[in-house]
């Protein structure tokens, strides 16, 4: 068995496993025991229930291979298949940061089994994450666990990191040129040569480029702009473009930006996430911003 590299397990308030013994991997018991938390318990995958830790390890093995990998003694029933990958990022360069388990509970078939539903967040060396939000379901049978039902989904990350970069236009240009397919590229790019808006002053014919370092799902939006500092109003600027990278969002803002201590320019991202009913429009908030003149 192939473990990926987790670090921690989050349990949250629900029924927590502590006992079973599958395939050699020994619990406290052989019985499945169920006890009510009244607070989150944080622990080490080494520590946490062997079936969660062996069907989460083989849920992420078949969302990383175009294949289908050995997962022994965890076993998918066929009309999974399709639900366990996207259709074409495979996470690659990324490792495990985290799970989050939101509910636990006894799955609904007359066997012994159960039912999980949370969240496996992602990262990668540069701080990029991913989180995929998972409901799965399965038995114990004959020393195998036999997942009868799995769900995954992209996550709607609760407090996205987004970042601000300014570049000259035609540096941008480039960018958007070069670095098309591949967000990876892009904030190479950003970190090569963007301003250092510290130093610079004066008026500068630039382009805001605003990214996400967290993948958003396709209902959830991200735009560069600029406001006054003085009274909040926007202030209409050039182009603006829009690019996704497998859910990485790229904001890009042409402009004459005033970039002088006195300047009254504000600098922003708008974040809004997916709504949370249908017949509401998704509302938009600064999620990060920034004032050549210092102004709060």
């Amino acid at each position: 068995m192939t473990y990926w590299p987790f670090q921690r397990l989050y349990l949250f308030a629900g029924a927590l496993f502590v006992g079973m013994s599958v395939n050699g991997h020994a619990g406290q018991s052989d019985a499945l025991q169920f006890f009510t938390l009244d607070e989150p318990v944080i622990t080490t995958l080494d520590q946490a229930p062997s079936d969660i830790a062996l069907v989460t390890t083989a849920i992420v093995a078949r969302m990383r291979a175009d294949g289908t990998p050995e997962t022994t003694p965890v076993v998918f029933a066929p009309n999974t298949q399709n639900r366990l990958r996207e259709k074409s990022f495979r996470y690659a360069g990324f490792y495990v940061d985290s799970i989050t388990v939101s509910f636990i509970g006894p799955a609904n078939g007359l066997e012994e089994g159960r039912r999980v539903y949370g969240t496996i967040q992602f990262a990668d060396q540069l701080g990029r994450r991913t989180a995929t939000a998972f409901g799965v379901e399965y038995a114990f049978d004959s020393g195998e666990i036999y997942v009868s039902d799995v769900s995954l989904d992209l996550a709607v990350p609760v407090d996205p990191d987004i970042r601000l970069y300014l570049l000259p236009t035609a540096k941008a240009s480039e960018m958007i040129r070069d670095a098309s397919t591949n967000h990876l590229e892009l904030v190479a790019f950003l970190a090569e040569h963007a301003l250092d808006v510290n130093s610079a002053t004066g008026m500068c014919d630039c382009a805001i480029v605003a990214t996400t370092f967290d993948r958003i799902p396709g209902d959830a939006h991200l735009y560069a702009s600029v406001s006054n500092t003085q009274n909040g109003e926007k202030i209409v600027m050039g182009s603006h473009y829009l690019l996704d990278y497998d859910g990485w969002r790229v904001a890009v803002l042409e402009g004459q930006i005033d970039l002088s201590p006195n300047s009254d320019m504000r600098i922003e991202a708008l974040f809004a996430a997916p709504p949370t009913q249908i017949d509401k429009p998704s509302t938009f908030a600064v999620a990060q911003s920034f004032a050549p003149g210092g102004s709060d």
